[in-house]
């Protein structure tokens, strides 16, 4: 293992499979690559530079802000009259006014037209892991959005 400077961020030179207890996106972005044909050593470095681009981000930013009130990798099961939903929120985290959800989410290209499609094809899925989180807590979530993690480099938080 290796660190980035902060001591909570490890590598794990077999996987990646959590940095920093947020590791979701990151598990996709090695499965794209692996399908793409790149070995360990070119997932390694591709997951340090999409690391490095999410720690970049206001998104980590607000991350960082909000200190001890951020959650990863929030497993869920809830009970309704078509059986039972399950789901995982990657990660949600206090805001001004109450709470915000992101998915992480990792894809070829990052086209404007691209994540477009992203943002429809995911909307409901964050929407339910905010009325979950809602109904948990007792407490508004007043952001909800998707972090695009893009196979070019272009990565970037989508609110929906």
């Amino acid at each position: 293992e290796f660190g980035l400077g902060d001591p909570q961020m490890r590598f794990d030179g077999d996987t990646l499979d959590a940095i920093d207890g947020r590791g979701a996106a990151l598990r996709e972005q090695r499965l794209a690559q692996r399908d793409q044909g790149l070995g360990e050593s070119g997932m390694a470095a591709a997951a340090v530079e999409a690391l490095a681009r999410l720690r970049a981000s206001p998104l980590w930013r607000e991350v960082e802000a909000a200190g001890a009130q951020v959650h990863t990798e929030v497993a869920f099961a809830q009970g309704d009259t078509d059986g039972v939903r399950r789901g995982v929120i990657d990660l949600v985290y206090r805001v001004d006014g109450g709470w915000k959800v992101v998915d992480f989410k990792t894809h070829r290209a990052q086209a404007d037209a691209a994540a477009a499609e992203l943002g429809a094809r995911y909307a409901d899925q964050v929407a339910q892991y905010a009325a979950h989180w809602e109904a948990a807590t007792g407490e508004r979530v007043v952001a909800r959005g998707l972090w695009l993690a893009a196979s070019d480099g272009t990565d970037r938080y989508l609110a929906l």
